[in-house]
């Protein structure tokens, strides 16, 4: 969820092209999504897990993507009986598609296109994204702050963030 005024599309594409997995809920027929999800395809060759509840069939154009079923009751929310089955399965998937062989192509295009190849992820920043760079920019200093280093290895935890 974003907190700050700007541009979502351009943030939506900055986080869809840069995040090392994406879940892509299949559930309804909805533009954004099949929209979203093939440009993540058409610039990332893996780390894509789709999901889906309640259909009793795919668009023709995704019926062959595998997809992981979750239950829901008559109000589309989770069903509570299922949930904790749910999100076991969900969480093994994506484990399992991050462990996967870094060289394998889950991507549609990368599988049909031979040729083509992933860009640098530096190429894929868009300098209107500002709400993402920033987040970005302040968890990178998180982690580089927290790493233990010869002189401080007992380190556990940032300083307190400074005022900017």
């Amino acid at each position: 969820e974003e907190t700050v005024s700007g541009d979502i599309l351009t943030d939506m594409f900055q986080e869809l092209l840069l995040a090392d997995l994406v879940i892509c809920d299949m559930s309804i027929d909805n533009a954004n999504v099949f929209y979203e999800v093939g440009v993540r395809h058409a610039m990332r060759k893996r780390g894509v897990v789709h999901i889906q509840s309640g259909r009793a069939y795919m668009p023709f154009d995704i019926f062959n993507v595998r997809t992981i079923p979750y239950h829901t009751g008559d109000d589309g929310k989770p069903d509570p009986e299922h949930l904790e089955k749910d999100i076991q399965n969900i969480s093994r998937v994506c484990r399992d598609t991050w462990a996967s062989d870094q060289e394998a192509i889950h991507s549609p295009i990368f599988n049909l296109l031979t040729g083509l190849t992933e860009p640098d992820r530096q190429s894929l920043r868009t300098p209107l994204a500002t709400g993402f760079w920033r987040e970005y920019n302040e968890w990178k200093e998180r982690v580089t702050v927290a790493q233990p280093t010869p002189e401080t290895p007992w380190r556990h935890h940032a300083p307190h963030r400074r005022d900017k």
